[in-house]
């Protein structure tokens, strides 16, 4: 059986939701405390494990824990000459707080529950090409709800599309992108581009490279797509992230 996205986050929330209230019981009967602070102890231990879980996965991707050095990409020596300095301890931690309820806002309440919401048109009609939003790894269109507004209110008309199964094969996936490249340009008269986040990136350049000549397309960007592979996708599930990895 293959749950979508949403079901796939819904069910994480309800573990979360199960683990808080053990962790409540389990105060509550066997340290007697009283049933409110038993709870808000609970919710705290379920928001700190998600905190490491942050933490420990910016850990993994900037050092490369697990993979053998060999296995890493260079980084790309136009990079290496514009970074900028390292931030300070407050600046930091003010990062890491953001990243945190973005995350969180992200994979407990926008793509569980969020998924049915309909993208907001364009404001006015525009020269601006149609773009196609492709989600990555383990996620589905709901990613795009944040920005999408700001997009829309630039004069974009948005399109999502949501890669299926979760944890299948990226060229698979090139195909759905493919079709949904071909339909934009048949309704909009114009070929899109696309806007690509993560996993979703390697579908497009998938689509674009694959056998045939492929749709019309004004071209890829992409944010935060692992180009030379990721150290995170050693710790993920699925075909797609064993094609991920580095090397």
């Amino acid at each position: 059986m293959n749950l979508s996205a949403a079901a796939l986050r819904r069910t994480a929330v309800a573990l979360q939701a199960a683990a808080a209230l053990g962790c409540a019981t389990a105060l509550h009967d066997w340290h007697d405390w009283s049933l409110a602070p038993a709870l808000l102890a609970g919710i705290g231990v379920v928001l700190a494990v998600l905190g490491l879980a942050v933490a420990g996965a910016f850990a993994i991707s900037q050092r490369g824990i697990g993979e053998p050095a060999k296995a890493r990409p260079p980084l790309p020596r136009a990079l290496l000459d514009t970074r900028p300095a390292p931030l300070t301890l407050p600046r930091a931690l003010a990062c890491y707080l953001r990243e945190y309820a973005a995350v969180f806002r992200m994979f407990n309440w926008l793509q569980p529950f969020c998924s049915h919401r309909r993208l907001r048109p364009a404001n006015a009609p525009s020269s601006r090409p149609p773009l196609l939003l492709v989600h990555g790894y383990g996620c589905n269109h709901a990613v795009w709800l944040d920005m999408q507004p700001a997009l829309a209110a630039a004069g974009y008309h948005c399109e999502a599309i949501d890669l299926d199964p979760v944890f299948g094969d990226i060229d698979h996936y090139a195909l759905e992108v493919r079709a949904a490249m071909a339909r934009i340009a048949a309704t909009t008269g114009q070929p899109p581009l696309l806007l690509c986040h993560s996993m979703g990136g390697l579908a497009a350049r998938a689509a674009l490279a694959g056998r045939g000549a492929p749709p019309p397309c004004r071209g890829i960007v992409t944010l935060g797509t692992p180009h030379h592979g990721c150290a995170l996708a050693r710790y993920g599930g699925g075909f797609n992230a064993r094609q991920m990895r580095c090397g």
